[in-house]
C-alpha cells in the first residue's frame, strides 16, 4: 500500500477524497429534489387525465380506443409514480 505524502499542516483525509465527500452530498440532494420534481410531475399528469376521463359527456363523446388508450395511460403513470415514491 502506497502513501500519500502530505504536510504536516495538511487534514489527515486527502483533499480529492474530502471533495469527493462533498460532491456526492450534493448530489445525493439534487438527485432527491429531481425525484421530488418527477413525482409532482406524474402527480400532475395522473390528476390532468383523470379530470378529463372523469368529465360529463367523456364516456359518450370519446370513441372507446381512445378511452382504452387514456385508461393504459393513466395505469403507465400510477404505476410509474408507484416506482418513484418506492425508490
Amino acid at each position: 500500500m502506497s502513501t500519500i505524502p502530505r504536510a504536516s499542516n495538511s487534514p489527515a483525509v486527502p483533499m480529492d477524497v474530502e471533495n469527493n465527500r462533498e460532491l456526492q452530498g450534493t448530489n445525493s440532494t439534487e438527485a432527491e429534489q429531481g425525484k421530488i420534481k418527477k413525482i409532482e410531475e406524474l402527480r400532475k399528469q395522473i390528476e390532468r387525465l383523470e379530470k378529463i376521463m372523469n368529465a360529463p359527456g367523456y364516456e359518450e363523446k370519446v370513441l372507446p380506443n381512445v378511452r382504452a388508450k387514456n385508461q393504459e395511460k393513466l395505469d403507465s403513470l400510477k404505476e410509474r409514480l408507484l416506482l418513484e415514491e418506492m425508490v
